[in-house]
């Protein structure tokens, strides 16, 4: 059973159902880069770059297509789920252009001080956990 029974409210439902669907995968997605961010102390640069882009960008194409060329909601739901595919790429950006040796000098040093001995960053990780030839010998 439906919340209501105005033709017109299902009727709006159904015109927006397959838009809203794709906004809520996306929303999911967001909160994995959201997370990644997080992990990586990258939450201030996160947030600026949302802020920013979901004020001055997405909040005025909102306002222009739904309100000012009378678009309504159905205008609404078809610009947020592109506005926010294109801040994914935006979000996944800011964690793939991120320097990811000072980022793991800084948990390192957090995490043991520095005095424990730096781990070599030059060499694959799993170059390490494969066994070498010297230790077949011993």
């Amino acid at each position: 059973m439906l919340f209501t029974d105005d033709a017109e409210v299902i009727d709006g439902c159904k015109e927006i159902w397959d838009k809203l669907c794709c906004y809520v995968f996306i929303l999911h997605i967001f909160g994995i880069n959201s997370a990644v961010l997080r992990v990586l102390g990258l939450q201030w640069r996160m947030a600026i770059t949302i802020f920013f882009y979901l004020w001055f960008v997405v909040l005025p194409a909102l306002l222009y297509f739904a309100v000012h060329r009378g678009g309504g909601l159905d205008a609404v739901w078809t610009i947020l789920p592109i506005f926010f595919s294109f801040l994914q790429v935006l979000l996944a950006l800011l964690y793939l252009t991120a320097d990811w040796e000072s980022i793991g000098r800084e948990i390192h040093d957090r995490a043991h001080g520095d005095k424990s001995p730096k781990v070599l960053m030059t060499s694959g990780e799993s170059e390490r956990l494969l066994p070498s030839d010297d230790d077949d010998s011993k």
